[in-house]
């Protein structure tokens, strides 16, 4: 019995297991005609490839930023509540009396001295 080409057996002996391995069904004519589809196929897989990697270090990169962020803001609170702790005006009297400096705080509110307009430029 000789078999027909479009017999299903003939097909599926066509697509062997064994044919897929050795590499000859990319010989066939399916194939063959299909080149540009499968390196453009292979081209989209290797861009999608180096984008995931890409976009991997940028993440890395961003969480490290964040952390180093948060350290910095830590460290400018710190810094601030010494410049607060430092200029309150408690603090400030204690540290005249340390010195022993002849410093007193004044009985009366500071006043503004008014300067009348026609005398504003000095030269």
């Amino acid at each position: 019995m000789a078999e027909r080409k479009d017999h299903p057996t003939a097909e599926k002996k066509k697509w062997s297991f064994f044919r897929i391995i050795d590499g000859s069904f990319l010989g066939g004519d399916l194939l063959r005609g299909q080149y540009k589809l499968m390196f453009l196929t292979v081209a989209l897989m290797l861009v999608y490839i180096a984008n995931h990697y890409v976009m991997q270090q940028k993440l890395t990169r961003i969480d490290h930023l964040k952390k180093e962020l948060e350290e910095v803001r830590y460290e400018a609170l710190l810094q601030q509540s010494y410049l607060m702790r430092e200029s309150r005006q408690s603090h400030i009297e204690e540290l005249v009396k340390e010195r022993g400096l002849d410093v007193e705080v004044a009985a009366q509110p500071p006043y503004s001295l008014e300067v009348k307009p026609e005398r504003r430029g000095w030269k």
